[in-house]
């Protein structure tokens, strides 16, 4: 009898034990799920910031003064004063091609960053577009 309830007592420790660690394992889950989604609004808030900077320097100071950047932005400066174009559209019809690129080489978590930092830069480049210009050429 004594026999028997001592391997009732290890099949008891051996569930605790098992219970401990399946309950260790869906905090740890539950704790990188938390982590995932801070790090993805993280990234998300330091995009945002940044288009908004790069849009209102773009808005501001290199537009009014004819000034063109680099790149797709530096083309859609040319098609808005040829082609009366507004830059935030002509921005994100520019980088279609490239979202395309992004996807097949760089995975969908970089194809996601380069579609919302478009458009979000172009959001903002129209929005900016609004205000006057903090210097005239």
């Amino acid at each position: 009898m004594i026999k028997h309830e001592r391997s009732q007592c290890k099949k008891t420790k051996r569930i605790r034990l098992q219970n401990n660690a399946d309950n260790t394992d869906m905090r740890f889950r539950t704790l990188r799920g938390i982590l995932k989604a801070r790090n993805v609004t993280v990234q998300g808030v330091q995009i945002t910031i940044g288009a908004a900077l790069i849009s209102a320097a773009v808005m501001f100071f290199l537009l009014p003064n004819q000034i063109s950047t680099g790149g797709f932005s530096g083309i859609a400066t040319i098609f808005y004063y040829f082609l009366d174009m507004p830059v935030g559209i002509s921005v994100m019809v520019l980088n279609i091609p490239l979202f395309l690129v992004v996807l097949i080489k760089g995975g969908k978590k970089y194809f996601f960053n380069a579609i919302f930092g478009t458009a979000i830069l172009s959001v903002f480049l129209n929005i900016f577009g609004g205000f006057n210009p903090l210097t005239r050429g």
